[in-house]
């Protein structure tokens, strides 16, 4: 595994552990050992399990999902969140995975009509026009079910923490990206500077301006997003959440300079 990938497996099962903590709904269900015990499970999990409880209703992904969902996230966060922080409410991570299908049909349509068009083999053209009913089928199908499980992304619940916010969920690709950024950037920092706390805090402090910025410059984006209004009120959550670690991290570092 490529330092990219294990930095983007490290950002998802921090989201899901957030999502868990977060959760009311889990607090009335379990006791602080036991939410203990589902971050070690959490921790311990397959890295396409996790893909699958964040973006593909519990379906664990496969090998090729897992890569275009990487492909995705380093995207997001090279090019800002605008465009998934809006879009994604309507169409979902769920679009990474019917990407392919949906695309293979459309070529295979392309095919049928050029046939159609051109082929002089009057019993040709007659079975491309048969089989052109049925890939239009499959894509107005495939296509359904995009919207289907665009409905129930809120809703659906992590095998490991039934009762989870669903609004958590919906929002992880933003939260994804925005820690992959951080650690992408503070990390090598962070290693250069072992053993010295304040340095790495300094590191630390240094990389969430620099996603705070990104995320300011993303919501003046949101206007062309799919959703405006939802992009900004994602965007400004995480905002929000970054703004508060920048702020412990201050007091740590204040704390830390008292100390000596």
């Amino acid at each position: 595994m490529n330092k990219d990938s294990k930095l983007i497996e490290l950002s998802c099962k921090e989201v899901l552990m957030n999502i868990v903590k977060e959760s009311k709904s889990l607090d009335k269900k379990l006791s602080f050992f036991q939410k203990t015990l589902l971050f070690d499970k959490i921790k311990e999990m397959k890295y396409e399990k996790v893909i699958g409880l964040l973006f593909n209703e519990g379906v664990e992904v496969t090998s090729e999902q897992k890569r275009e969902f990487e492909s995705k996230t380093k995207k997001v966060a090279k090019y800002g969140t605008a465009a998934v922080a809006g879009s994604y409410g309507a169409k979902k991570v769920s679009d990474i995975i019917t990407n392919k299908k949906l695309n293979a049909l459309k070529g295979l349509k392309d095919k049928l009509n050029t046939t159609i068009n051109f082929s002089q083999n009057a019993d040709e053209i007659a079975k491309a026009k048969q089989k052109l009913v049925q890939v239009d089928g499959q894509i107005k199908e495939l296509g359904k079910q995009t919207l289907k499980r665009s409905g129930k992304f809120a809703k659906f619940i992590p095998k490991y923490a039934k009762g989870a916010s669903g609004k958590g969920v919906k929002g992880a690709i933003a939260a994804v990206a925005g820690l992959y950024l951080f650690r992408k950037l503070s990390d090598p920092c962070v290693r250069k500077n072992l053993g010295n706390k304040q340095a790495q805090t300094a590191c630390k402090m240094e990389a969430i301006k620099k996603v705070v910025s990104q995320i300011k410059t993303d919501m003046g984006k949101c206007s062309g997003a799919a959703d405006p209004v939802k992009c900004r009120q994602k965007l400004s959550k995480e905002l929000i959440k970054w703004q508060t670690k920048y702020q412990q991290y201050l007091v740590q570092m204040n704390q830390s300079k008292k100390n000596k």
